[in-house]
């Protein structure tokens, strides 16, 4: 039976419907808003450019540091790490501290407590071991000294921007223009850093080239009275070397300063020590706003409507003052420097009149614009003043024009600039975030362009496991952010598609869109030197996802991914794999880039340690290794006028003995897969088939083919022959000598010598080139191609390469197997180099701990064995491990930690090992 219900309201004498009132806010929110409304430095957690998070704990006397790394075991990515940042508890003496700020490199970190007061700490080798650079001993504790806005100096660099990737007659695209980062820089070429305090002070905080710090201090003009104490400032550097400050007060006025820094030293290029001179500082007055609070009128509303209750802005208090400086290749005139206000206001739950409110948030923006005020052009008739026609000038103003503002539901907590200014982000309470344009504050959407990609947030990636948060920061790369609760403990967030959106476009069209988004990304990673771990965690989940999809349950979509986005990678970065018509190794050698593309190759195949990796890793692997160590032997052997030798260093032989042995066994096992594919020719017994060769590579698991192809992997076997038959060479001549002595024996241990490897090697570059010509309908972009894609696969050896392929393992490995012994050859122990996928190797990597820099095995850490040979012949060294260890955060590869070379002229040894071989950073366990 149907029951009317329509006069219940009428009934009680209702005529409104009931609201429910609002959930009471997270814990710690209060606070954190109250917090930022009174002080414009109070970030409590930062995401350094180089992989480094830091946080300062709940109790706030300490920083924790974390970091993203790849699990050794299961090949997952993970964030870890909580370690006490050292001497804070000590310096500090348990007051509280505010703020964190890296610096733009993400080397240096800056901790500031309550009082204002200033330390620096800066990373020395890992993650996580970070050493102070400058105490605040001596500093006082007062609280006008409270810092409320912070810059670092930017370093004189030119860096790309990638535009919007579009697709043209089939192929992709990636215009991009070069940017410097504006000045003014350190002409000492050291960090510096720039402070206001509460009280209108500016201090400059700078190194010298002697690693001296000084500051100096300047007021502002203005400030006699109680009113004019600040609550936030920004700063940003602008045209003509000079830095704009805007500050704002107790009483809601708003003031621009312009600031010119005159160094009084010339900017140097190299590390020549000068004597100090003391800076100066100019300050100008631009520009007083009074009253500065969110318009009445909001998105065209101007007036309360009778039926809608609408929030008075004035509630909202200022709790974000951002400066933002014209972004890179922002050309709309009215793209200048503009002064960013956001005003928060979250209701109180006890009032009677904001019960039924919802938190909310107000940006308000002014575009500071610079007009010429000229006398009328009839004075310039006058007799007095045609002599002197610059007298019609009479000076500059500048103009505060205010632009709409921008109401948003919900409460930001956080902005940050991405893309080199072009793009911000606004973070929320409700633990959401939303990259919006930099000019209109619209939220980037998302749409389906089939021929023009954006990023990520434009195919339909975005932040959508979140949950109420106090503190958010985003990654240098902007698709994964940390989160913290009021309790301090963190959380990751990755950048993933919808599962719903995922199945509704998943097609070979979105796949590619998808890879193409995460190409600009990757690249402009490379390009600024950000850390990609961030990037390679998200392209983990996004695997994950597609093996959930209904369309891809055996993965085949994520291969067609990694191929499109390697292949692409290479394109986007002009990264030329292509050296067949002799191209100079040493271009590959120093230019870091090359690096960086073989080590994401390197990361998206790797599994962990008891998992084989993949075909394509392994080839990139393998290219990375050789890489280091041809640079390691161009740098041995480079002749200095008037210097030692290098190569008659204890040092750099002592790194030799490493290096030689696995250089040899690498070669070897080229050789004795080679050999495997002759017997499986002659074992079938049938016309030689390409495609056969191809199946059993892939079957096989092994790169020794791709490697002797490939012309860039086969540019560095040729270098680093030449290195070992220059060290063979001089050991021979040197039998008795105790420095080169050790180097014989290794040399005379395995089967296949130096000699032979090159031969083998100048024989497959002269036929590779040879079938390149010969083919003359291949072009050199299609040669490119082919050449990129046998790289990026290991298996897509191109038909043109037949005949070179079919004469390797029939007539060379025939007369190889004339000249060596083949037994021998079979039974070599080379399970410590990792590329193969027998029980024996992954035994081996159970059972021993090997250093991937020297190339020696690391004995028992809790045994600390002395340095030996080892037993079983294979020439591997044993290092003594009784110095802490260092994992590589990428590539999971080890070394042991140890002190720099005695020998000042041997730091070029240390200075490789900063980093691993792969581009990765170090964390030390």
């Amino acid at each position: 039976m149907d029951h009317d219900l329509d006069g219940l309201d009428e009934l009680f004498g209702d005529t409104a419907p009931l609201a429910l009132t609002p959930a009471p806010p997270v814990r710690g929110l209060l606070q954190r808003v109250d917090e930022l409304r009174i002080n414009g430095c109070c970030q409590k957690v930062a995401w350094s450019k180089v992989g480094c998070i830091a946080y300062i704990t709940q109790d706030g006397r300490d920083v924790h540091l974390s970091h993203l790394r790849c699990n050794p075991k299961t090949g997952q990515w993970e964030h870890t790490g909580d370690e006490l940042l050292d001497y804070i508890s000590n310096i500090y003496r348990g007051r509280e501290l505010i703020h964190l700020s890296w610096n733009p490199s993400g080397v240096e970190l800056a901790v500031v407590d309550v009082f204002g007061r200033l330390c620096l700490f800066s990373i020395v080798v890992g993650l996580n071991r970070i050493g102070i650079i400058r105490p605040c001993i001596g500093e006082p504790e007062d609280s006008l000294n409270a810092v409320v806005g912070l810059m670092w100096l930017n370093v004189d660099r030119t860096v790309p921007l990638y535009h919007p990737s579009e697709k043209v007659e089939g192929q992709w695209k990636y215009p991009l223009s070069q940017h410097r980062a504006m000045p003014p820089y350190n002409p000492s070429l050291k960090p510096a850093i720039l402070t206001i305090t509460r009280s209108g002070a500016v201090r400059l905080v700078f190194q010298t080239q002697d690693t001296r710090w000084h500051e100096v201090k300047y007021e502002l003009d203005g400030f006699s009275s109680a009113s004019d104490v600040l609550t936030h400032a920004a700063l940003s550097p602008d045209k003509d070397s000079t830095i704009l400050l805007v500050v704002h007060t107790i009483n809601n006025q708003i003031r621009l300063y312009r600031m010119t820094i005159d160094w009084n030293q010339p900017f140097v290029k190299q590390q020549i020590p000068t004597a100090y001179s003391q800076p100066i500082c100019h300050f100008q007055n631009l520009k007083i706003i009074d009253n500065c609070l969110p318009s009445a009128k909001l998105d065209g509303i101007d007036h309360v409507q009778p039926d809608l209750y609408l929030t008075p802005a004035s509630y909202a208090q200022l709790s974000h003052l951002e400066l933002l400086s014209q972004g890179a290749d922002l050309q709309d005139p009215g793209a200048g420097p503009t002064v960013l206000a956001i005003f928060s206001h979250i209701p109180h739950h006890y009032h009677s009149i904001q019960l039924q409110e919802e938190p909310f948030s107000i940006i308000s923006r002014w575009t500071l614009r610079t007009e010429k005020l000229g006398l009328h052009s009839c004075f310039g008739q006058l007799v007095s003043k045609k002599h002197n026609p610059s007298t019609s000038m009479v000076s500059e103003e500048f103009m505060l024009r205010r632009t709409s503002d921008t109401r948003i539901d919900r409460l930001i907590l956080g902005f940050q600039q991405l893309h080199l200014g072009t793009v911000v982000a606004t973070t929320y309470s409700d633990g959401n975030t939303e990259l919006r344009d930099r000019l209109s504050m619209d939220v980037l959407p998302f749409d389906q362009e089939d021929d023009r990609v954006l990023g990520l947030g434009q195919i339909g990636f975005g932040f959508f496991d979140v949950e109420p948060c106090i503190h958010t920061t985003i990654s240098p790369n902007a698709c994964v952010k940390i989160s913290l609760s009021a309790a301090r403990k963190p959380r990751i967030i990755r950048m993933q598609i919808s599962q719903t959106r995922l199945t509704e476009l998943l097609d070979r069209g979105h796949m590619e869109r998808i890879a193409i988004a995460f190409v600009l990304q990757s690249s402009m990673a490379c390009t600024h030197n950000n850390n990609g771990d961030d990037l390679l965690m998200v392209m983990e989940l996004f695997k994950h996802q597609l093996s959930l999809a209904e369309q891809s349950a055996d993965l085949l979509h994520w291969e067609d991914f990694r191929r499109i986005f390697l292949n692409e990678s290479y394109r986007a970065l002009h990264v030329n794999l292509d050296r067949t018509i002799d191209q100079p190794t040493e271009r590959m050698l120093r230019d870091p880039t090359y690096q960086k593309c073989f080590s994401l190759q390197n990361s998206l195949g790797y599994n962990g340690e008891q998992i084989p990796q993949s075909l394509s890793s392994k080839v990139a692997w393998t290219v990375l290794n050789l890489r280091m160590i041809s640079i390691t032997f161009m740098v041995a052997f480079r002749q200095n006028t008037g210097a030692e030798s290098e190569l008659n260093k204890p040092e750099v032989i002592q790194a030799m003995l490493g290096i030689v042995p696995w250089l040899l066994s690498l070669m070897n096992y080229i050789f004795d897969e080679l050999l495997e594919l002759n017997d499986m020719l002659y074992k079938h017994d049938s016309p030689f088939d390409l495609d056969s060769i191809r199946a059993k590579i892939i079957s096989l698991n092994a790169p020794a083919l791709a490697l002797v192809l490939v012309s860039s992997s086969r540019s560095y076997l040729r270098y680093t022959c030449r290195g070992l038959r220059g060290l063979a060479d001089i050991a021979k001549n040197n039998p008795h000598s105790p420095l080169f002595s050790p180097l014989n024996p290794i040399f005379a241990s395995f089967p296949v010598n130096v000699s032979q490897v090159e031969k083998t090697l100048a024989e497959i570059d002269s036929g590779v080139k040879k079938a390149y010509q010969a083919a003359t309908h291949i072009t050199d972009r299609r040669r490119h191609e082919m050449e990129r894609d046998m790289l990026v696969s290991g298996s897509a050896i191109p038909d043109v390469l037949g005949p070179v392929v079919e004469r390797l393992l029939t007539t060379t490995m025939d007369n190889l197997k004339e000249e060596v012994d083949a037994g021998e050859l079979y039974f070599l122990d080379v399970s410590w180099l990792g590329l193969s996928d027998d029980g024996k190797s992954i035994t081996w990597k159970e059972e021993h701990m090997f250093d991937g820099m020297r190339k020696v095995e690391i004995a028992d850490r809790q045994h600390g064995h002395d340095t030996a040979s080892d037993t079983n012949g294979s020439g591997i060294e044993k290092q003594k491990a009784s110095n802490k260890l260092r994992r590589c955060t990428r590539c999971c590869t080890a070394m042991l930690d140890g002190l720099p070379p005695k020998d000042r002229t041997c730091m070029w040894l240390a200075n490789m090992q900063r980093t691993c071989f792969c581009g990765g950073f170090w964390v030390m366990e």
